[in-house]
């Protein structure tokens, strides 16, 4: 069996550089332009935030630097770069083993990307699915670290890690994908009923 290629990724002063990024969307009246020579630069060790008003191309420009677009978009020109690697010539075997190690995306709605069934800390030991030289108590112990690390107020988890309820489940929903956007092991977003295991 043979071990998987990991990308080589530069360091570079910006660790993502948008250049003239230009994005369409085919549609039944015609072509849409999302996107036209949008710019951005996010340096290293930096926190950039993008804002505009809705229907701006915010989540247009977030999908297609994940490169995850619907069928009908296209990107018409421009470059985007992660880590001096150009991603949209990226192979997408390469792709695939970026997003979730060095790439996140935090979706809009955490109500939505939440299983409300399972507790947020058993959600947050299942986005580390890739660390399989982790135990499981090692994950729940990261999962616990991640969340306390995103909030001032977080509730004390017990040794086994079963508390279900807690004067934080409210505030749970918001707090977990920011701790997940926190682990570069996540590829997924995870439920805010249920804050613990």
């Amino acid at each position: 069996m043979a071990a998987a290629v990991q990308p080589v990724l530069e360091t570079t002063a910006n660790v993502l550089e948008v250049r003239d990024l230009s994005v369409q969307f085919r549609t039944p009246k015609g072509p849409v332009m999302a996107l036209r020579k949008v710019s951005v630069a996010v340096p290293r060790g930096s926190i950039v935030g993008l804002v505009g008003e809705s229907g701006s191309g915010k989540s247009t420009l977030a999908l297609a630097v994940m490169r995850l677009m619907p069928a009908n978009a296209t990107i018409t020109e421009g470059s985007l770069r992660f880590a001096g690697r150009e991603l949209l010539t990226l192979p997408a075997l390469e792709m695939q083993r970026l997003r979730g190690d060095r790439l996140s995306m935090v979706f809009q709605d955490p109500m939505t990307s939440l299983n409300p069934v399972r507790s947020v800390g058993m959600q947050m030991v299942d986005i580390q699915y890739r660390d399989r030289q982790m135990s499981q108590a090692d994950k729940r112990r990261r999962a616990a670290d991640m969340l306390r690390g995103s909030a001032s107020r977080i509730p004390s988890i017990s040794s086994t890690g079963t508390r279900t309820s807690s004067p934080a489940a409210c505030d749970s929903a918001s707090r977990l994908p920011w701790a997940s956007w926190r682990n570069p092991s996540s590829s997924s977003p995870t439920s805010p009923l249920q804050p613990w295991m």
